[in-house]
């Protein structure tokens, strides 16, 4: 087998990786377009002496909270092609955001969810905005309306949001629905200061959503609900702890089905 054709390779979860082998690896895997690194612990430097000028990778998975800016600067700067980078556990700054904006023209897909947002400000995700089709920042606490408002209106492509466990509340989420137009998932699981308000003021009957996560959102009724509803005509799915009753879903357990129509 010749190791130069490997284009995908799977190191989650490997506590005896370090970095001299990870850098090996990227250094001499010259086709190499996919990676996972995410539960490898002893990881801190490998990506700060890669030598090669241009990498082919076009996803990365890493969760190592010992890998600074300087790393992820060092490879999202010689990734082009990068469209899918997952960030887990892990201290995303505003410096890591400004590299991939600037170097990673064709990213799609960011997942932050269990980061540690505290770091970044309000411009970090308009770095990012263009592109992205599928953004998750679940448990990302400190963002703020200011920051999805100003994501939301750079991202004409998105069609995933999960903005779950964070302060965010109707001003971002009208604003991610009017300006993301492709929208198809929005999930705002224990978003506390969503109200129905929200619902009330979108200025849409024809949104493309085809999937809703309201669980443990408190200051959500019923009559919020039913108004999201008749301005979504796809809506295939809806999650919630409140009782609905509405004549075209279907209720199992806390999921609410679109009814096949006959």
């Amino acid at each position: 087998m010749n190791c130069q054709n490997i284009q995908k390779i799977n190191l989650s979860r490997n506590l005896q990786l370090y970095d001299i082998m990870v850098n090996f690896i990227i250094n001499n895997l010259l086709n190499l377009k996919y990676i996972r690194l995410d539960g490898c612990k002893m990881l801190k430097n490998c990506f700060s002496t890669i030598t090669r000028d241009t990498l082919k990778l076009t996803y990365i998975r890493v969760d190592s909270t010992d890998i600074t800016d300087e790393g992820i600067c060092a490879i999202t700067s010689k990734c082009p092609q990068l469209t899918i980078f997952y960030a887990l556990d892990f201290y995303f700054t505003n410096k890591m955001a400004k590299s991939i904006g600037d170097n990673c023209p064709k990213l799609e897909t960011l997942q932050l969810s269990n980061g540690y947002p505290n770091i970044l400000t309000n411009e970090s995700l308009v770095f990012i905005a263009e592109n992205c089709r599928l953004l998750n920042v679940f448990e990302c606490y400190c963002l703020t309306d200011i920051s999805l408002m100003s994501f939301a209106i750079h991202s004409p492509n998105l069609i995933y949001i999960n903005i779950s466990y964070s302060g965010v509340g109707n001003d971002s989420v009208l604003a991610i629905i009017h300006n993301c137009i492709e929208l198809r998932h929005i999930y705002m699981i224990h978003c506390k200061n969503l109200t129905d308000d929200c619902f009330f003021n979108i200025n849409s009957y024809k949104l493309k959503l085809k999937t809703i996560n309201l669980n443990d959102c408190y200051e959500i009724t019923e009559r919020g609900i039913h108004s999201m509803i008749e301005k979504c005509p796809d809506l295939k799915y809806i999650r919630t702890d409140i009782e609905i009753n509405h004549a075209q879903f279907e209720k199992k357990q806390n999921y609410y089905y679109y009814k096949k129509k006959l």
